[in-house]
């Protein structure tokens, strides 16, 4: 079976916890090929590079004046948006970190790691 990795800027990576969960296929309830788990790092890095496309797009947009064609503008336009894209994978994916925190809690409410997990996670915002 085939493990599948993160999808980020055009390239598979590997998850940074090491971590895999299965799919299932609803219809049959077959388990089909494990998908990495996103950690807290895994976010963090899709952040970072859609941060790196977003200042990329600005500066191939800079110095394009508004009346020169779109064709000019279209390569940074084009980062702009992939920028924008990855940005909303990273809070769908941090949204499911969180909600794998908040579900670890509830099945063990003194675990540890997912008090603390959880804790740097609401520290840091």
């Amino acid at each position: 079976m085939e493990e599948l990795s993160h999808f980020v800027d055009g390239a598979h990576t590997p998850g940074a916890s090491g971590r895999f969960a299965d799919v299932f296929n609803p219809a049959t309830g077959e388990a089909l090929e494990p998908v990495a788990s996103a950690s807290a790092a895994d976010v963090e890095a899709a952040i970072a590079e859609a941060d790196a496309l977003e200042a990329d797009g600005e500066a191939l947009l800079e110095g394009i004046a508004g009346w020169q064609p779109e064709a000019d503008k279209a390569p940074g336009w084009a980062r702009q948006d992939a920028a924008r894209a990855l940005h909303r994978q990273a809070e769908q994916k941090r949204l499911e970190v969180d909600q794998g925190l908040h579900g670890a809690l509830r099945v063990a409410p003194s675990l540890p790691e997912a008090n603390a997990a959880l804790a740097e996670r609401f520290r840091a915002r």
